[in-house]
């Protein structure tokens, strides 16, 4: 898909202070630094036939499938982020979760399921981009409700999203949430020859080093990335997976323009399908200030690029 729209939306200048306080770049508070302690951890009854890494001593291995609950009783833990993505979908409410799973350290990790999962089939997933340190204490990332949102419309399109905390190093960490998820692949119900990103705002480096990582037993299996108000300047897409396909959002009242076509552009030229909206009038965090029309109609394709590039 390489289609290049215009989608204009009407909105005020008098969101700037709010969007300012962006839902994905808080200013965090002075709380005690997290310190990982390693634990020791049970043995898998199963190893996904994927080469994955060697786990070690810190690494989680489960012993069964996780309990599930409906993701809208997930334990609420302050952020300074409460405002709701303006789009949703009635299946949302029928999310479950497997809440807070020990992944490495004592660093958790919330894995959401469609409705009425069993973990009889195994189902692609999307890991959310949590680009920002957690060393003043906070869990801030992956309770944000924004990400719980996104996580939950994901989930209720028919596919298993993942939002893992970041610790005090967050590429590392986001290294060790695939190194969890390859290991108890099974378990988990996850196929990890189907792998999606969601990024937004400053929280790319993560997705960006691991699509440039050759390395990665499972590098061939990333399919999909949605980039929304994305700080792209780092991004080389030129080394990214074959397989890959793009969706990228951005916003008039943003990041450089010329740096997101630039972007869009070598992504195309390396064989990367992209599909580029422009929301010329709208700001960062639209998704979840600005309630407009045409700011659904993105979210919602978001989500229809997710099922075609990763169900089929």
């Amino acid at each position: 898909m390489n289609s290049h729209l215009h989608i204009g939306s009407s909105m005020g200048l008098i969101l700037i202070a709010t969007i300012l306080l962006s839902a994905c770049a808080p200013t965090p508070t002075s709380t005690p630094t997290l310190e990982p302690t390693a634990t020791p951890v049970p043995t898998a009854t199963s190893i996904p036939a994927i080469s994955a890494p060697t786990p070690t001593a810190t690494l989680a291995l489960l012993s069964k499938p996780p309990e599930l609950i409906l993701a809208i009783n997930k334990p609420f833990r302050p952020t300074g982020q409460r405002d709701h993505v303006v789009y949703n979908i009635p299946e949302t409410d029928k999310v479950l979760l497997a809440s807070e799973l020990t992944y490495y350290n004592d660093l958790t990790v919330d894995i959401y399921y469609p409705p009425n999962y069993h973990f009889e089939s195994k189902l692609p997933i999307v890991i959310l981009a949590h680009g920002l340190s957690e060393k003043y204490g906070k869990r801030y990332a992956k309770d944000m409700t924004q990400h719980i949102d996104w996580a939950k419309l994901i989930a209720a399109s028919g596919m298993i999203a993942v939002s893992a905390q970041t610790g005090d190093a967050p590429i590392p960490n986001s290294y060790h949430v695939l190194e969890f998820l390859a290991a108890n692949a099974d378990l988990l119900g996850i196929d990890l020859t189907r792998i999606g990103f969601w990024a937004c705002s400053s929280q790319g480096q993560p997705v960006f080093d691991a699509l440039e990582d050759k390395e990665l037993p499972y590098r061939d299996a990333f399919r999909a990335a949605v980039f929304i108000y994305l700080d792209l300047a780092s991004a080389i897409p030129s080394n990214w997976p074959e397989k890959l396909s793009l969706f990228v959002v951005r916003v008039g009242f943003d990041f450089d323009g010329p740096t997101v076509d630039r972007f869009v552009s070598q992504a195309r030229s390396s064989g990367i399908p992209t599909e580029y909206i422009e929301l010329p009038d709208a700001f960062h965090a639209f998704d979840v200030y600005e309630n407009t029309q045409a700011n659904k109609d993105v979210i919602r394709q978001a989500l229809e690029f997710f099922k075609s590039t990763l169900l089929k």
